[in-house]
């Protein structure tokens, strides 16, 4: 049975049934929510809870019908099932893409940090190698200079990589921000933190990857 929430001007209420806001004693301009609808409405804009109000106003001038026939009555059913069956499609629909898009950002950042891992660790290997194989100053320079220069191409991939990754980041807060339908609050405030942590990562990346590069530059225009 689809379950509403309401508001009173001051905060949420539900979850209730159509029985249950009967006893509230709503009114056609009461903020009506339930999952399938894209944001808050008045409670006369809802086709289901158009009854509540024509009900009211039978009971106050009299004279109408006590109920509605057994035509008109299977209509809405019919129509309260298929918005029932409607939000819980989309529902499902929305949470699914969620997962997925979450899903395939944490993956890339996940590759993205070990490819980066691995390139600076293979740096070090070859930097050690070239250290011990070459006894004399001249060529330790050379070897040196070498693999600045091998480092500094590194370099520029790991930016263009963490480049990708912050715009990604970035794209993921957009979605954290505007894309409500759905999500309560408190869920909606957590994965913007989390987005702007990711952010704050790739930015101090960046920053990092930058400093290297302008000290290798340094060093090499020295030389």
């Amino acid at each position: 049975m689809k379950k509403y929430y309401i508001n009173n001007g001051e905060q949420n209420l539900g979850p209730f049934d159509l029985n249950d806001l009967k006893s509230k004693g709503i009114d056609r301009d009461t903020l009506v929510w339930f999952f399938g609808l894209e944001r808050w409405s008045r409670a006369r804009s809802i086709p289901e809870l158009k009854e509540l109000f024509r009900t009211s106003l039978k009971r106050r001038e009299g004279g109408f019908r006590e109920s509605v026939d057994d035509e008109t009555a299977s209509f809405f059913k019919d129509r309260l099932l298929l918005f029932v069956a409607a939000g819980l499609l989309l529902g499902f629909g929305i949470l699914f893409y969620s997962f997925y898009i979450t899903s395939t950002i944490t993956q890339d950042e996940q590759r993205s940090h070990n490819e980066l891992q691995e390139s600076k660790e293979l740096f070090m290997q070859e930097r050690v190698v070239s250290v011990q194989a070459l006894p004399e100053k001249q060529p330790l320079l050379l070897a040196e200079k070498k693999a600045s220069t091998k480092r500094i191409a590194q370099i520029e991939i790991e930016l263009a990589i963490a480049d990708q990754n912050l715009a990604a980041a970035e794209q993921e807060l957009m979605g954290a921000r505007y894309f409500q339908f759905l999500r309560m609050s408190d869920v909606r405030q957590q994965e913007i933190e989390a987005a702007n942590k990711k952010i704050e990562v790739w930015k101090d990346e960046i920053k990092l990857l930058k400093a290297e590069m302008h000290g290798l530059d340094t060093a090499s225009a020295e030389d």
